[in-house]
């Protein structure tokens, strides 16, 4: 599925200061391409943004048949919802034979849970605690049956067994695997096995001591596809499934960059610096989104506005560039309302080649509860 990312806002929260000789830094870059694109108080009122994209036209030249196909606009509409905290949902709708109908949705952030775990050495009995207390919260959906961990290892020792303790992490809607870390090398071992809806952890003790574990999941994408069948008729299969690899990590950036998490420091966290090109004629802003690919911004020395953006290094096969055509200004904040894009595909002998519109552009728009949740597998 190709997505357009639109053209968006830069902006820090730094103290004014002069710029010194023809200097530049990082942070006196976002200053004036935050002020070019509306200025700092018009970016910060920015909770929610919603677009509606035509795509004018697609083309590429077939690596086989050597053809030139040209889609006009009629056959493709998308529209995206994102928040500052980095919620995202697309919905992209064709007829055409170079797409399908399709949903995505993205929850940002990991929800991870800390179990405490003591071995102690006594002769005590001590009883090994468990249960099926639940961690799970609205703000925390991620649930484990074991709050804490004791062990009482010389009760173990004296009356045979290893005394391991099994424990699973859950988490409803969420199909993708999670992860387990600790910091409890020498005290306790951990490993986990994968269920169907589930991933099972065994806690064994191994020495006196106090050690954490912490599961958590990975950053949330699902999609789901509704295939078109033979010659695009709409009576085809539908499939679901969670988005992982170069694509997930495409969409963080995309959603990085949209979202102006890097000047906000909301949702998507990452690193931006400026990098000198002398003689260029733009100015270059590398970002890198946790989870996510490279991010390069090339500006326009003279305006300051975003000239063009790659998502994905130089050597990236799947990398996309977004070329910034035409501007309007929507709540104070400059988008822009046409975008050209080149898609790379390993399969591509040349880049595929989009021009979209965005026909409409509101901002703090606001969304029934549940809107951002997995999708349900049907068009």
């Amino acid at each position: 599925m190709i997505r357009v990312s639109t053209a968006v806002l830069l902006f820090l929260f730094f103290s004014s200061f002069a710029l010194a000789s023809g200097d530049m830094t990082t942070s006196t870059l976002l200053k004036q391409v935050g002020s070019a694109l509306g200025g700092t108080e018009n970016i910060k009122k920015v909770h929610a943004i919603y677009f509606k994209v035509d795509k004018i036209a697609v083309s590429t030249d077939l690596p086989l048949a050597g053809l030139n196909v040209q889609i006009p606009v009629e056959h493709t509409q998308i529209e995206e919802w994102l928040t500052s905290s980095g919620k995202f949902k697309a919905i992209e709708r064709s007829s055409a034979s170079a797409g399908v109908p399709a949903v995505t949705v993205f929850l940002p952030g990991k929800q991870s849970v800390v179990i405490p775990v003591v071995v102690t050495s006594g002769m005590a009995y001590v009883p090994l605690s468990g249960g099926d207390n639940c961690s799970r919260t609205p703000k925390n959906p991620l649930c484990t049956n074991v709050l804490q961990l004791a062990f009482n290892l010389g009760y173990i020792r004296n009356h045979g067994g290893s005394g391991s303790i099994k424990f699973d992490a859950t988490q409803p809607g969420y199909s993708g695997s999670m992860t387990e870390r600790d910091d409890c090398n020498g005290i306790a071992s951990v490993s986990a096995s994968a269920m169907k809806d589930s991933t099972v952890y065994t806690v064994t003790p191994e020495s006196p001591g106090k050690c954490s574990i912490e599961v958590f999941d990975a950053s949330q994408g699902w999609f789901v596809v509704a295939d078109q069948g033979v010659m695009g008729t709409s009576n085809g299969s539908t499939s679901t499934g969670q988005m992982s690899g170069p694509d997930l990590k495409r969409l963080v950036s995309q959603i990085y960059w949209e979202t102006f998490s890097y000047l906000t420091h909301v949702g998507i966290s990452g690193r931006v610096a400026y990098i000198p090109a002398p003689g260029a004629p733009y100015y270059l802003l590398e970002m890198t989104p946790n989870e996510g690919v490279p991010i390069r911004a090339y500006i326009d020395r003279t305006t300051f506005l975003p000239e063009k953006e790659r998502i994905g290094s130089d050597t990236d096969p799947g990398r996309i560039i977004w070329h910034f055509k035409k501007w309007t200004t929507v709540g104070g904040v400059k988008f822009p309302t046409e975008v050209l894009v080149e898609v790379f595909k390993p399969e591509y002998q040349v880049p595929l080649l989009l021009k979209y519109t965005f026909s409409t552009i509101k901002l703090n728009v606001k969304t029934q509860k549940g809107f951002f949740a997995q999708p349900v597998p049907t068009i």
